[in-house]
């Protein structure tokens, strides 16, 4: 078996936290017990395709461990079997820059290639597996927890911690106002966070992908509630939790319109060639029985509608009501 002596990784897709704890956990085992080489491609698969390469040291990622982001920088748009190449005029045309991609491989010399990211990142990496015999090794990109054979996904603690703390804040605010308040939480066929943040920061409803659940028995938790003395709840919501019969509530296609998306009120980010994610939208408009549509506008009151990404760090603190 021939030695491995340099090694390539790169970041794509959206950030997400642990991505530099990665990269320094890479770096330090490669270097310190094995005596490996580690070259960081910057910008995703943009930087095998235009040679942006470094070589990454020990100083490199020291204090990474706090740091969010990625060092290296990523790209949700470089997939060099489809890159987006500019021509003199300034028009943009799609390319099959795979061949570039590989013959950089060559020229860095390296014997593999460390990929960090997502199902679109990870299925490139494979690709070029299958066409070229590049060795790949894929480490996945996802908050959710949705993984097998593992215990937890890297950035699944940070998500958790975020969603904990925009329920704590929703608390008193609920109770103050005696609302039913919902917080929306990343997972669209997991529902991890919602059901960790949910029993963390004492939520009185967890709704999650894996179980469809009933607007009757949210009812009845909720009046049960209210006859203890109790006249709030709040709602945990997996974005991808659908009711029983139903199917998965999919924001409108006109998803960048935040006027639009905002009064729903719904949100969701849809990525260019992508279908929308799955968002939750008002509780009365998922529900045909006009009988039990009354029952849940007496029993909310006012509907409150807040999504993880709220309270995420680039992100200002926002908050939408509507009638409901």
């Amino acid at each position: 078996m021939t030695s491995v002596r340099r090694i390539g990784v790169l970041t794509g897709g959206g950030d997400a936290p642990g991505l530099n704890a990665v990269i320094r956990a890479i770096v330090r085992a490669c270097k310190v017990e094995h005596g490996v080489s580690v070259m960081g491609i910057s910008d995703g698969f943009i930087g095998l395709v235009e040679m942006k390469a470094r070589e990454l040291g020990l100083a490199d990622v020291s204090g990474l461990l706090v740091r969010g982001g990625t060092i290296l920088g990523t790209s949700n748009r470089g997939n060099p079997f489809r890159y987006a190449y500019r021509r003199p005029d300034g028009a943009e045309e799609l390319v099959d820059a795979s061949a570039t991609a590989k013959k950089n491989f060559d020229k860095l010399g390296l014997d593999c290639l460390i990929v960090i990211g997502g199902d679109g990142s990870l299925s490139i990496a494979e690709r070029f597996w299958r066409e070229f015999g590049i060795p790949v090794v894929g480490v996945p990109k996802t908050i959710d927890n949705d993984l097998s054979a593992t215990e937890y996904t890297f950035g699944f603690a940070t998500a958790l911690e975020v969603a904990t703390s925009a329920l704590d804040r929703l608390h008193t605010t609920a109770e103050s106002h005696h609302r039913v308040m919902l917080l929306e939480v990343m997972g669209r066929d997991s529902g991890w966070i919602a059901l960790h943040a949910g029993l963390a920061g004492g939520g009185d409803v967890v709704l999650i992908p894996e179980i469809p659940f009933k607007f009757e028995a949210l009812l009845a938790k909720f009046r049960a509630r209210e006859r203890r003395g109790r006249p709030f709840s709040l709602v945990v919501v997996a974005e991808g939790a659908a009711p029983v019969g139903g199917a998965q509530v999919f924001a409108g296609e006109d998803a960048r319109s935040w006027r639009f998306t905002r009064y729903q009120p719904t949100f969701t980010w849809k990525a260019p060639g992508l279908p929308p994610l799955p968002a939750i939208a008002p509780v009365r408009a998922q529900n045909p029985d006009e009988r039990t549509r009354v029952s849940i506008a007496e029993t909310l009151f006012r509907f409150s509608w807040l999504t993880a990404s709220d309270f995420w760090p680039f992100s200002s603190a926002r908050s939408t009501s509507a009638d409901c």
